[in-house]
């Protein structure tokens, strides 16, 4: 059974997919795991490989935003890892054209989508 927090996760990532395609990216893969950690999405456009981290928060803005976003997430040993597992990816297939980019969902408890934000070349 899916706890919570992948539960979030899983409906942020299939949010993020949507968004890139919405926007002319090509995805390549989800969930590709390297040695380091997990990279939620690699997508493509305009020949710039994009190793994609995906953060989810839920929010209830019944009572107001608490400060706390999803960016919040992404701490500097995240960040290493991130890199790490993009660097290893890109060295395998033989890419030199990549960045690493994040996108931050926020989801209510209906699981409905209130705002999502794409930061490129994190």
């Amino acid at each position: 059974m899916e706890n919570n927090k992948k539960k979030i996760g899983r409906i942020g990532e299939d949010e993020a997919e949507k968004y890139l395609l919405k926007n002319g990216f090509d995805i390549i893969e989800r969930n590709n795991y390297q040695k380091w950690g997990e990279i939620d999405i690699i997508a493509k456009k305009k020949n710039v490989w994009r190793f994609v981290e995906v953060k989810t928060m839920r929010i209830n803005p019944m009572f107001g935003s608490s400060g706390i976003v999803p960016e919040d997430q992404i701490t500097r040993d995240k960040i290493i890892k991130i890199k790490r597992s993009a660097v290893a990816y890109a060295n395998r297939n033989g890419i030199d054209n990549y960045q690493i980019d994040l996108i931050a969902i926020d989801i209510g408890n209906n699981n409905e989508i209130f705002d999502i934000r794409h930061w490129e070349n994190i």
